[in-house]
């Protein structure tokens, strides 16, 4: 049998010791506490979408955008990491080609709202004026030779006024499950 007194030394997180829960020490103690459950739960689901970067375009407008690259042969998933203003319907997508050795070696169009699995989504709709902005993968796919390839990105826009902050093209690792 375990001594009552030993039981409550060893779980001094659980066990507010002030006789007042509103005291600052049960605060802080509930607080720790609840910091401590969210880490064991949400944790896993970080290390899980971590993937290996192997290149980011960075894109602040509308263009051209070209970036060299070394790829090791592995899957390839195309993510866009997006902070945006616009109004009405607007329509962006990416065109990339990618090149090696001046030669075509593969290319895909993108559209970066058709996208799953959205990380830090936010999204603020106020008069017509949308503020979007987020983290995902999206629903293009491309093979990818080893060796040096260039990407070549057409970053475009149609529809209402759009103001871009941020339209990043990244590749990252694939695993498939």
């Amino acid at each position: 049998m375990i001594p009552s007194n030993l039981w409550y030394n060893a779980c001094k997180p659980c066990v507010y010791r002030s006789s007042n829960p509103k005291s600052k020490r049960a605060k802080a103690m509930k607080y720790k506490t609840s910091k401590i459950i969210l880490m064991i739960f949400f944790m896993p689901a970080f290390l899980i979408g971590c993937r290996q970067e192997i290149v980011r375009v960075r894109i602040q407008s509308v263009g051209e955008f070209e970036k060299a690259f070394v790829h090791d042969g592995s899957l390839v998933s195309l993510w866009t990491d997006l902070d945006i203003e616009y109004t009405d319907s607007t329509t962006l997508w990416y065109e990339i080609e990618f090149i090696k050795d001046g030669n075509k070696v593969a290319e895909t169009t993108c559209n970066l709202f058709d996208t799953s699995d959205r990380l830090m989504e936010r999204k603020v709709v106020v008069r017509g004026l949308t503020k979007e902005s987020f983290l995902a993968p999206m629903n293009c796919e491309s093979d990818l030779p080893a060796g040096e390839i260039a990407i070549h990105v057409n970053f475009l826009a149609s529809g209402g006024d759009v103001r871009i902050f941020r339209a990043d093209l990244i590749l990252n690792e694939r695993v498939e499950p």
